[in-house]
């Protein structure tokens, strides 16, 4: 009885307020938009990268990392950022500090680049869980895992597949 009640403590306390919040109608239309060009036109991924987005950030109310530096709706590290706007020839600002506020200022942004690094990882990985796994922990993490052949952190995806309705 008590791990039922230190369950549902749980549940109440760090996961309804993630599932019981909306993505505004325009992040969803960004949503949508983003995860049919550069993930894939199956569904799945845009109820994922929906999911991602409010875990990430609590559907926005959170576009500063807690644990590292990393920003926006899909607190992206801006390592990260630059990397998939040059993936798909997007200029961003140089300086660490313009880039990181743009990241915060501009969902449409942050979520075409969460897009662009989903995509990319669901390429190298081919797998769903893996792409999940690997937004959050890093690819390397997951590569790592896997050559070693040691459990990769569930955690997140978990939470994410809560927030599906998976």
């Amino acid at each position: 009885m008590k791990i039922f009640i230190i369950t549902i403590f749980f549940l109440l306390i760090y996961v309804s307020p993630v599932i019981s919040q909306p993505l505004s109608v325009k992040n969803k239309f960004y949503v949508k938009l983003y995860a049919e060009k550069y993930i894939s036109k199956d569904p799945y991924w845009q109820k994922a990268l929906e999911a991602i987005l409010k875990v990430e950030s609590q559907n926005g109310k959170y576009k500063i990392g807690k644990l590292d530096p990393s920003y926006g709706i899909s607190q992206m590290k801006t390592s990260t950022a630059r990397d998939c706007a040059k993936m798909i020839g997007l200029s961003v600002p140089e300086t660490e500090e313009d880039l990181k506020n743009l990241l915060i200022a501009d969902d449409k942004l942050a979520i075409q680049l969460a897009s662009v690094y989903l995509g990319s990882l669901f390429r190298m990985f081919n797998e769903a869980d893996l792409t999940i796994i690997a937004y959050n922990a890093g690819q390397g993490t997951v590569i790592r895992g896997l050559q070693a052949g040691v459990q990769l952190p569930m955690e997140y995806l978990e939470k994410v597949k809560t927030v599906m309705g998976d």
